[in-house]
């Protein structure tokens, strides 16, 4: 009985410590959604080795989002022709860049074989037109088989141009070192595992043909994967920085199955503008400040009156778009904020949010200092020292009155009788601005006594 018994610990014993093999079968396939947890909360992971017991059991999720790989049809038909119909993306951010060079709705490209898998071409947008762009060396994420023991050297290099600007050039090399096997437990389970060590070393070279010359960023990331059969993406997977052989990890990330209290089920629309008051000549950016925050939102924006552009890659689905206004007038802005399914049964959840006449756009094409009343509206006493009575043909839909420097002293004055209070104003030099149903704005100068 007893060697019965040390022959089934011993079974038991290989189950648990067993090295495996990573191939391409491991390896996502296109139309694949795969589930995972965002945490913080970890430890221990410099212990590496033979038949180690990484115990993550007790991890607990913040968030959690989605690997959607997406044909390359699927996301945008353009792609299908560096791509093929076989090549998948996975979407790595909704935005990237300033300026100039401004990037939205960001894809990377994968193809595997039974030798590698490697990313094959880069997908992105600018001013909302795809920009396929295929890497002329193709960055190899994974050589298979992979074992325990593995180490393997690979350099990679794309071009994205951007016609009339300029172009980003990234390359540079990444290092994988299979380093460690054995258990992995986490929530979602135990698995034998391999765990991979990967240093992506590269630099970005950005070129603008305004510019003399380019300049580069260089950005370097180590990433840690366990890696086990049948799991499509790493069980567990830490990204982050490592400075002096010291590892500091920024996104730490678990494939896990759904959890209710991960995600809230009503997503809350909010935003904000770095500017409210402007002119024609300024860009506004948008701040989306909605939640949850996860991969996989989106965002739905509307602007009333249609008299504006998008700037900088961004357009009415970007996370955070950048507008430049064609016209005066007062805008309303509208934000429709959606958390996709939490389950394969459910359907997304959406949020939205209006300010109404939150942008004030005000451009007179003259100096303030030389604006003079006009005939579409007009007001008395002029000079004044209580109320100043408006006559007009026109609807106004907003009053202010500004120093005379230009700027708002009292904005969205209301009207009573067609009559503004000035009592409280200090004497000096004002101006009273009116805009009708039409968005046209009118300047009138008035003195205080």
């Amino acid at each position: 009985m007893k060697k019965i018994s040390l022959l089934i610990l011993l079974a038991i014993s290989a189950n648990v410590f067993s090295q495996i093999t990573i191939t391409q079968s491991d390896m996502p396939n296109s139309s694949d959604t795969i589930r995972y947890s965002v945490t913080n909360d970890i430890n221990n992971y410099d212990t590496t080795g033979a038949g180690i017991t990484w115990d993550y059991s007790s991890l607990t999720s913040n968030s959690q989002a989605l690997y959607e790989f997406k044909t390359a049809l699927a996301i945008n038909p353009i792609y299908v022709i560096p791509f093929g119909l076989f090549g998948y993306g996975l979407k790595l951010s909704d935005g990237f860049g300033a300026g100039p060079i401004s990037l939205s709705n960001i894809y990377n490209f994968y193809k595997k074989s039974s030798t590698k898998l490697t990313i094959e071409g880069y997908g992105a947008e600018v001013t909302g037109i795809p920009l396929p762009s295929t890497y002329s060396d193709p960055d190899e994420v994974y050589q298979f088989p992979l074992d325990y023991g593995d180490h393997d050297t690979s350099t990679f290099d794309v071009r994205i141009t951007i016609p009339t600007i300029g172009n980003i050039r990234m390359y540079g090399d990444r290092i994988n070192i299979v380093d460690g096997w054995g258990t992995l437990i986490t929530p979602y389970g135990t698995f034998n595992t391999i765990r991979l060590k990967s240093v992506v070393n590269e630099i970005d070279s950005v070129n603008i043909s305004l510019l003399p010359f380019p300049f580069g960023i260089t950005r370097n990331t180590v990433t840690y994967k366990w890696l086990c059969n049948g799991e499509k993406i790493p069980a567990l997977e830490l990204q982050g920085t490592e400075i002096g052989g010291n590892f500091t990890p920024t996104q730490i990330r678990y494939r896990d199955n759904f959890n209710e209290s991960a995600i809230p089920f009503t997503p809350v629309a909010n935003f904000s503008a770095d500017i409210t008051n402007c002119s024609i000549h300024d860009t506004v950016s948008f701040i989306n400040n909605s939640t949850p925050t996860f991969t996989g939102n989106t965002s739905v924006w509307t602007i009333t009156p249609n008299t504006f552009v998008y700037v900088g890659g961004t357009n009415n689905t970007s996370d955070e778009p950048r507008v430049r206004f064609t016209a005066n007038g007062l805008y309303t802005i509208n934000l429709v904020s959606t958390v996709p399914p939490v389950s394969s049964a459910g359907a997304p959840v959406s949020d939205d949010t209006t300010r109404i006449d939150y942008i004030l756009v005000r451009d007179y094409g003259t100096s303030i200092q030389t604006v003079k009343s006009v005939s579409e509206v007009k007001f008395y006493p002029n000079p004044v020292i209580d109320f100043i009575q408006i006559s007009t043909t026109s609807t106004i839909k907003y009053v202010n009155i500004l120093d005379e420097k230009g700027a708002i002293v009292s904005k969205n004055i209301s009207l009573e009788n067609n009559s503004i209070n000035v009592k409280n104003l200090s004497k000096g030099i004002y101006f009273i601005e009116t805009c009708d149903q039409n968005n046209k704005v009118v300047l009138s100068k008035f003195i205080k006594n």
